[in-house]
C-alpha cells in the first residue's frame, strides 16, 4: 500500500514541482486515500497524472485533490474533518516542509487537543474557540527559543547580549561577517522578531507562516548549538 502512495508522491512532485506542496495517505476499508495539497491554476492534470501513477492490480485508490492553502485555512477555522484527515494519514512527499510542522504537532496533541476521540466533539470545539490566542502563544514560545538560543552562542563566543531588535545585526557582525554562519539565520531571527510583534499586537497571520517559523525555529536552534562548541 505504501509502494503505491510514494509512486504517486514521486512522480507528482516530479512532474509538477512546487505546484505540488504535500501527499498524504492513509488506508481506509482496503483503500488507500491520497490527498493531494496542490496550488495549481488547473488540478485536471494532476488529477489525471495521479490516477495513471495510480494504476495497480487488485489495489482501489481514492485521489483527492484540495487547494493547499485552503487546507491550512481550515485547520484555523476549527475544521474537524480537516483536523481528522490530517491526523489519521501518513506524510508521503512534503515540499519545504509544509506540512511535516503543524502534522506533528497534531499527533503530538500539543495543538488542536487531537488526543481526544471525535465523539467529543463538544470540548473539541471548546478548544479550537482558542486557536488564535494558542497559535500565539506558540509563536511568543518560538521568539523565546530563538533569542536564548542565540544570546547563548554570543556569551559563548564573548560577546555581550544586544537589545534584541539589534541581535540579527549583532549576529551578522559577530559570525556572518567572520564566517562562522550563514547569512539566512540572520533572516530567519528578522523574521522571528517581526512574527512576534505581530503578535503582541493581535495581528492576524497566516499558519502557513507558523508552520515555517516552526520549522525554521528548530533549525535555528541547532546551528546555534555549533556555535557552543
Amino acid at each position: 500500500m505504501e509502494k503505491v502512495s510514494l509512486k504517486i508522491s514521486e512522480g507528482l512532485a516530479s512532474k509538477f514541482g512546487n505546484e505540488i506542496k504535500s501527499v498524504l495517505s492513509r488506508t481506509n476499508d482496503k483503500t488507500i486515500e491520497v490527498t493531494i495539497l496542490a496550488k495549481a491554476e488547473d488540478n485536471s492534470l494532476i488529477y489525471e497524472e495521479a490516477y495513471a501513477l495510480a494504476k495497480q492490480p487488485k489495489t482501489k485508490v481514492e485521489i483527492n485533490i484540495l487547494d493547499a492553502e485552503e487546507f491550512f485555512e481550515k485547520l484555523m477555522d476549527n475544521d474537524i474533518e480537516s483536523l481528522e484527515r490530517l491526523r489519521l494519514s501518513d506524510v508521503c512527499y512534503d515540499n519545504n516542509r509544509f506540512i511535516s510542522p503543524i502534522k506533528a504537532l497534531v499527533d503530538s496533541g500539543k495543538v488542536f487537543g487531537q488526543k481526544e476521540p471525535l465523539e467529543m466533539t463538544s470540548v473539541a470545539r471548546q478548544r479550537f474557540a482558542q486557536i488564535d490566542s494558542m497559535k500565539h502563544d506558540a509563536v511568543k514560545k518560538l521568539y523565546g527559543a530563538i533569542i536564548t538560543s542565540a544570546n547563548a552562542a554570543l556569551l559563548a563566543r564573548g560577546y555581550s547580549i544586544p537589545p534584541t531588535n539589534d541581535l540579527p545585526q549583532y549576529l551578522k557582525e559577530c559570525f556572518v561577517k567572520h564566517d562562522l554562519l550563514e547569512k539566512k539565520y540572520t533572516k530567519i531571527c528578522e523574521r522571528i522578531i517581526y512574527t512576534y510583534k505581530k503578535a503582541n499586537d493581535n495581528q492576524p497571520f497566516e499558519l502557513w507562516e507558523f508552520s515555517q517559523l516552526s520549522y525554521e525555529t528548530e533549525i535555528f536552534i541547532e546551528r546555534m548549538k555549533t556555535l557552543l562548541r
